[in-house]
This record gives C-alpha cells, sequence and structure tokens, in this order.
C-alpha cells in the first residue's frame, strides 16, 4: 500500500489550472488516496472531485504542516507552488525551504515540483523540474548542497493516463485545426482572436476548447466545434487526430509533443513566453509570442501559412516524436512511489 499522500497545489484565472491537473494525474497514477491543500478551495474542487480525494484550505503556507501533521506517519509530501506574475517571491527554492525542512524533520518525505528557468537553492528528497533548459541545471543543484534525487528537463511531464491510446487504435489525422489557450485563458485570447477564428473557419473545420476557468464565451461560428472544460480522454483524441494546433505554452505544450502534433503557441505571461520561446528551439512550435500582442489578422495569417507548409509540419512532428515524455512521465510516477 502506499504511504499516505498530501499534495499543495493552487489555481485561478491567473495562475492558471496547470499545477492542480499535473496533481491530479499523479494522485491518480499512485492509485491512492490524497489530503489536497490549498488556498484556492474552489478551484481544486473542480479539479479534485472524487471521494478519495480531501479537500483542506488553507491562507498560509506554514499551514501545509498542520495539514499535513494529520496524516499517519511517515506521509509522502508534495509541493506544487503556483508560477505566476507577482508571486514571484513564492517560486524560488529558498522561499519554500523553511517548509520543507519543519516537513522532513516531522517524518514527511517531500517532493517539489518546479519550472522555474534559473536553478535556486533547495533541498528536498525528490526535485522535478520540467522546464526545457533544466537538463543543464544538475551541476548548479548539487553546488546548492541538493542531495536528493533529481528528474529536470522537458521530457519530464505528467502526461494524464487518458491521453495513452492505446497503439491498438489507429490514429487518422483528420483536416482539422485544434485550439486551446488553457484552463484559464489568462489574457482572453478566446476573445481577442474571434475575428481571426471566423477567417479561419471559413477554410478550415476547427475544434475550440475552452477550459473550467476560462470566462463563458458564446461563438456562433460555422465550421468551429466548441468543447468545454472536456475530460482528458476527450481532449487528447480531439488533439491527437489534429493536422495542427494552436496553444498556449504551459501544458498543452507538452501534451502536443506527447502526441507529435505540430502547430503554432503563444504566451499567458511572462514564463509561459520563455517557455515558447524554448520548445521553438527546440522545434516543436512555431512560437508567435505573447498572446495579447498578437493581432486577430496575424493569428489567422499565421494559421494558414503553417498550415499549407507541409515541410514544416513534418519536421515539427519529427522534433516531437524525439521527446520521451511517456518515459519522463513514468519516471516521475516511480520516484515519488519510490520516496
Amino acid at each position: 500500500m502506499s504511504p499516505p499522500l498530501a499534495i499543495f497545489a493552487d489555481a485561478s484565472n491567473s495562475i492558471g489550472f496547470g499545477h492542480l491537473t499535473r496533481m491530479r494525474t499523479l494522485q491518480k497514477y499512485l492509485g491512492c488516496s490524497a489530503v489536497v491543500i490549498t488556498r484556492t478551495r474552489q478551484a481544486a474542487a473542480q479539479v479534485f472531485d472524487s471521494d478519495d480525494c480531501e479537500l483542506r484550505e488553507i491562507s498560509e503556507i506554514e499551514d501545509i504542516q498542520v495539514g499535513s501533521r494529520a496524516l499517519p506517519m511517515p506521509a509522502n509530501v508534495i509541493l506544487d507552488p503556483p508560477y505566476a506574475e507577482g508571486l514571484e517571491g513564492e517560486l524560488d527554492g529558498p522561499y519554500w525551504q523553511p517548509i520543507v525542512d519543519s516537513l522532513r524533520a516531522a517524518g514527511c518525505r517531500v517532493a517539489r515540483f518546479t519550472d522555474e528557468a534559473v536553478p535556486s537553492k533547495v533541498n528536498c528528497d525528490l526535485l522535478v523540474n520540467d522546464h526545457p533548459r533544466a537538463a543543464g541545471f544538475k551541476t548548479a543543484y548539487e553546488s546548492f548542497g541538493f542531495a536528493g534525487r533529481l528528474l529536470a528537463g522537458p521530457e519530464y511531464f505528467l502526461i494524464d493516463a487518458g491521453h495513452k491510446i492505446p497503439a491498438t487504435v489507429p490514429v487518422s489525422a483528420e483536416e482539422s485545426l485544434f485550439v486551446s489557450f488553457g484552463g484559464a485563458d489568462q489574457l482572453g485570447l478566446v476573445e481577442r482572436f474571434e475575428a481571426g477564428l471566423r477567417e479561419i473557419c471559413t477554410e478550415i473545420r476547427t475544434n475550440l476548447v475552452i477550459g473550467p476557468g476560462s470566462a463563458v464565451v458564446e461563438f456562433d461560428i460555422p465550421n468551429l466545434n466548441v468543447h468545454r472544460a472536456v475530460p482528458p480522454a476527450e481532449f487528447a483524441g480531439l488533439l491527437r487526430r489534429a493536422r495542427m494546433a494552436v496553444t498556449a505554452s504551459g501544458n498543452t505544450m507538452f501534451e502536443r509533443v506527447f502526441h507529435g502534433v505540430p502547430g503554432l503557441s503563444v504566451s499567458q505571461s511572462a514564463h509561459q513566453q520563455d517557455l515558447g520561446e524554448e520548445f521553438e528551439g527546440f522545434g516543436v512550435t512555431r512560437h508567435l509570442g505573447r498572446g495579447d500582442t498578437v493581432s486577430a489578422d496575424w493569428f489567422a495569417a499565421s494559421v494558414r501559412a503553417l498550415w499549407n507548409d507541409d515541410t514544416a509540419l513534418h519536421a515539427q512532428g519529427e522534433a516531437c516524436r524525439s521527446m520521451d515524455v511517456e518515459g519522463g512521465c513514468r519516471a516521475i510516477v516511480e520516484a515519488v512511489a519510490a520516496l
């Protein structure tokens, strides 16, 4: 039987929902019940909606230890702090180290998830950093005194089991476009690009996925199918069957890589902008920039240009397939289970 599990993560329209959704994925892979400790209970309830998850709301991060203390010991505590503009002070290792130290002193084993772009001083039992540059951070982390297990690089992403379509199921590419700007669509890109979507849909059948944190948008656009807050398996089916995709640069970028789907990306924040540029460097996307600087006309023109460029689409697909996201996901689950 797996040890008791406590998870800390937040979500909101400004933070996005990626931290909570990847923690839900981890809990499902481990097959154990969990206490979910969060400062955003309403958002957490949208993600962790099963009977094997207990939600505990806190107001101060020091209360993570209080919430974990109610578990039988030893327990595994997973920290996945938010990465959001305006919360930069909460992002690096030193901010969280007192909490990590207190949890370990109480007998807990601690895993810390991050996508920090610059390595910081941290010590825990397991550190997972899926930032595209993180594969080169090992020496820096060790120089700061890190002595735990490190999984670092863009392949170390928790891909939901719903995305793992069996190999026996044929993947027949459709002449469709997949569009999704994340669970929260912080910059309101669906509305910003509405005119561009109308233009695209005169030529291309499009599936638009709107996440649980996005503002409700009503569209009446011929050739556009709107899907709201769909489960991972349905999301995966729409994505995997598409000829190409347009996404934000967060979790959906990793999912695109996993499925080998080429396309365009935009960013919802400065941090996502960094991720998008790095993924473009890997050859798996054509990054347009921060979403609120991209016009609807340029959005539509960029979609049409890549849609008609078979050579570029093929090259992106090959670059995606060279990254072993499934192997990285498996390594994460095995590492947490071995804590």
